[in-house]
């Protein structure tokens, strides 16, 4: 009798299992293409314009849904819902407005889910959602969203109408996620505001680990090769443009991948700065060396040299056309990273292009940061386990991502400070 119940209970769990696959079968037949699976929730994910509970999580709230922490693996992966408000439409036409999160960020916090604040969080209707949203009022509002980094964690949230009694009609909204490769929607945004989560929060915190009032509201220049102009990350993670949010700085970039300093490069700089606008600058950087280096052909030179063929001759080219451009500015200079590297073709190295930096501008009497002193940066290229973390590709030498940009700013940031409040000084002195 005990062996016939167990197979009993055997053979009804076998018949239970058979007849649930075509079941869960059916339920991804059903969804359509590039549409995914959400469970979604009767309440609101308030922002940080809501009045009573800002930045929460509202479970319960009538006449809104919102979805269960949704992950995007990759960059370039459009993700996308409509809010369809028909005749018909159960909500009656209504929006989410601004008190709404309509797309947030989140982080997992002592096992608990947040919203990541300051982050990549669109209000409805008004604000930044103009970004993502294309309405058509008495009709739709569909949400495009655009990942610009792996594995974002977001919540999606609507005015849908859902309430207690009539949950069980809902037709929830379908979400869609395929990845297109388009540019993230952090990255294109015509905004001057940096929204990448890692900077919003150096930026929100940045004011009480460091402050010099000197550099508030200052003119800042830079010329310089991909160290500024950001290669794939763009210019407006570089670690310049992060000091400038700072301190509300009138920032102009020159950078250019690729740019070498003398002659015989890339867009070489000493032939640039002539293009650089007229203003009256505060502070003038200049950094290069890297694409000298790797040209194979442009020498390392001496501190002395006049010319632009070679590296140092360019410098002092560029550091006279900067003095006699912009008189009242402090120009500081900055030299590449450091790596071991021997240029096959003449021999040099990495380091020669750096420490001839460091010699020209004390030749002019002018600061320059060394890069290469890997103490003070950080910075460890040569490292793997520094570069898969800090670069934009774990086989980068060169250029850093937004974590790293992030790492290296308050070492900059207090070298220039420290200069420039020297250079006050010796003006109030004169």
């Amino acid at each position: 009798m005990k062996n016939k119940s167990f197979f009993s209970r055997l053979g009804g769990l076998l018949l239970a299992l058979i007849l649930a696959i075509p079941a869960m079968s059916g339920c991804s037949e059903d969804l359509e293409e590039n549409q995914i699976s959400v469970k979604w929730h009767m309440g609101m994910v308030s922002s940080d314009l809501h009045e009573e509970s800002p930045l929460a999580l509202l479970d319960g709230e009538e006449g809104y849904s919102y979805s269960d922490i949704i992950t995007i693996p990759k960059p370039g992966t459009c993700v996308t819902f409509t809010d369809n408000n028909g005749e018909d439409a159960i909500d009656g036409g209504e929006y989410a407005d601004e008190k709404v999160f309509v797309l947030s960020h989140w982080v997992e916090e002592n096992g608990e889910w947040v919203i990541d604040h300051p982050g990549d969080n669109y209000t409805g209707l008004d604000g930044r959602s103009g970004e993502i949203t294309e309405i058509r009022r008495g009709e739709y509002a569909t949400y495009t969203y655009i990942s610009s980094y792996p594995n974002e964690k977001i919540r999606l949230c609507y005015a849908s109408g859902q309430t207690k009694k009539n949950t069980r009609k809902m037709e929830f909204a379908k979400v869609y996620m395929e990845q297109t490769f388009e540019e993230g929607t952090l990255i294109s945004s015509k905004s001057n505001v940096l929204k990448d989560i890692a900077v919003g929060k150096f930026l929100k915190t940045a004011k009480d680990t460091s402050w010099y009032s000197e550099l508030e509201g200052i003119t800042l220049y830079a010329m310089g090769d991909s160290y500024f102009g950001g290669s794939s990350n763009g210019k407006a993670y570089v670690w310049p443009n992060l000091m400038a949010q700072k301190y509300g700085m009138n920032f102009s970039n020159w950078g250019i991948g690729g740019s070498s300093v003398a002659t015989g490069g890339y867009m070489p700089m000493c032939n640039r700065i002539s293009q650089m606008s007229d203003g009256s600058p505060d502070i003038v950087l200049l950094e290069g060396g890297r694409n000298d280096f790797c040209s194979g052909s442009i020498l390392v030179g001496d501190p002395t040299d006049s010319g632009t063929v070679t590296f140092c001759g360019a410098v002092n080219s560029c550091i006279a056309q900067l003095k006699a451009k912009y008189p009242n500015a402090l120009i500081i200079g900055i030299t590449c990273w450091k790596h071991e590297e021997t240029n096959q073709i003449n021999g040099e190295k990495q380091q020669q292009y750096a420490d001839a930096m460091l010699a020209v501008f004390e030749r002019h009497g002018l600061p320059c940061f060394d890069a290469t002193d890997e103490a003070v940066t950080g910075v460890h290229m040569d490292e793997y386990s520094f570069r898969s973390q800090y670069c934009q590709n774990d086989g980068d030498i060169s250029h850093l991502n937004t974590a790293g940009m992030i790492l290296v700013e308050p070492a900059f940031e207090k070298f220039i400070a420290e200069e420039y409040q020297a250079f006050l000084a010796s003006k109030q002195g004169q």
